[in-house]
């Protein structure tokens, strides 16, 4: 009996360091290949960048004349924007990608913006998009409403005197407002356009589900 006690010991030991070993050697490439992969990342934006501000430029300047009637823009700027998304099958994450834009950013002053919540006034369908553009979005707010610590929770955008919470960020061109309070109201227009999107793969280390691989973006230097 203890023969065979021992053997079934022996058995099971050996059972749980080869699923350790597997799981160590697992986890060890995918860390190399997520390692690559943030490499990957760095550099397809890197490349993709001079020309995405080109473009990003040309962009803006489409949605501009396109809105002319709203008014003259008092601060503009752009900023890249680098967030973690996925890649799904139904309910399930295959894989995280690394998607980076530049968000161009206009002010315009206005004595229309209504109490409360802000105004989307729902610029979109009367675009005509090109081909690099991500998103357009142009809301009206009172200063104090767009300039609050939770601007989404009345509507707004956020992003306006500090760095968007969303994502990872550098400023590229022009200044962003210290505050809001020169205005009493204010016409925000927001135009993404595209610069890169690289997969990432997932964590290494997890088994049943893919969680992010990296705890951050990788954007690169100013």
């Amino acid at each position: 009996m203890g023969h065979f006690l021992r053997a079934i010991s022996i058995v099971v030991t050996g059972g749980v360091a080869l699923v350790g070993a597997l799981y160590l050697t697992h986890g060890l490439i995918g860390h190399v290949r997520v390692n690559t992969a943030k490499e990957q990342a760095a550099a397809d934006l890197e490349a993709a960048l001079p020309e995405a501000q080109r473009q990003a430029t040309a962009d803006r300047e489409h949605v501009r004349n396109s809105l002319a009637d709203l008014g003259a823009s008092t601060h503009s700027w752009q900023e890249l924007v680098c967030e973690l998304d996925t890649n799904d099958s139904g309910w399930m994450v295959d894989e995280y990608v690394q998607e980076c834009n530049i968000r161009s950013v206009d002010l315009v002053p206005t004595a229309r913006a209504a109490p409360g919540d802000c105004e989307d006034l729902y610029v979109s369908a009367t675009l005509n998009w090109t081909p690099t553009m991500e998103y357009v979005g142009v809301w009206r707010g009172r200063s104090k409403v767009l300039a609050s610590e939770v601007p989404w929770t009345f509507g707004c955008p956020d992003g306006l005197t500090e760095p968007p919470l969303m994502g990872t960020s550098r400023l590229l061109r022009g200044q962003r407002p210290e505050n809001l309070s020169a205005y009493s109201g204010w016409t925000v227009i927001v135009t993404s356009t595209r610069v890169s999107r690289t997969v990432l793969g997932c964590d290494p280390w997890g088994i049943v589900f893919c969680n992010e691989p990296i705890d951050a973006p990788e954007i690169g230097a100013d």
